[in-house]
């Protein structure tokens, strides 16, 4: 990828995925996963970790029986939207920051949450300026 000029990239992982030997496959993939990525050198490389993804939407593969009722009985706040999840990666590949802080590493529920909140800060910021003009 690199080869192509690729130097940014924004990858949906999954909560508790960097458990090696994990019982579970899911974990075990994604966690292989994000390890060879890093190991290319991108530039960015983001790994996004949300917990649950809530409102998918009515097309959604439901993946699990349970997690209908689990999203029912437990707190939102331990889930995140998909469009915020879908804005904090976007994030991740579009803004430039000095330090190159803002764009490596693995971003859990809370840096999710926070760079979602920012990406749609600075698109309001962006609509108001067009208005004014």
């Amino acid at each position: 990828m690199k080869q192509g000029g690729v130097t940014r990239y924004s990858y949906l992982s999954g909560g508790r995925v960097s458990q090696t030997g994990s019982m579970f496959m899911f974990a075990r993939v994604k966690g292989e996963a994000e390890r060879r990525l890093q190991e290319i050198g991108f530039a960015t490389a983001t790994m996004a970790r949300p917990g649950g993804i809530l409102d998918r939407g009515k097309d959604a593969v439901k993946t699990n029986w349970l997690e209908p009722i689990l999203f029912a009985i437990l707190p939102r706040s331990l889930g995140i939207p998909a469009e915020d999840v879908a804005k904090a990666m976007v994030r991740s590949t579009l803004v430039d920051d000095k330090n190159g802080e803002l764009k490596k590493g693995i971003w859990e529920m809370a840096r999710l949450k926070l760079e979602a909140a920012a990406y749609t800060a600075e698109l309001e910021g962006i609509r108001s300026a067009s208005k004014n003009q």
